[in-house]
């Protein structure tokens, strides 16, 4: 049981670093098994908040040249 918290650890210490590639491959249908499914869905649910956070942030600046372009035209 304790080298596979450990390893989860380790998989924790790099997501909190920020790699959202980390994948935990599980063999096993106990908690420890149970608890890497669940990381790796919440890895995933990250990866596609990030993907529309940057997405939006794009459609801001885009808005942003469009007005400041506007705005030049017009003085």
């Amino acid at each position: 049981i304790s080298r596979g918290i450990e390893r989860l650890a380790s998989h924790l210490h790099k997501i909190a670093d920020g790699d959202l590639g980390v994948l935990i491959s599980t063999t096993s249908d106990d908690e420890l098994g149970m608890l890497a499914d669940d990381m790796n869905r919440m890895v995933e649910r990250l990866r596609l908040l990030l993907g529309s956070v940057r997405h939006a942030s794009d459609n801001v600046v885009a808005a942003a040249r469009q007005v400041h372009a506007n705005s030049a035209s017009m003085s």
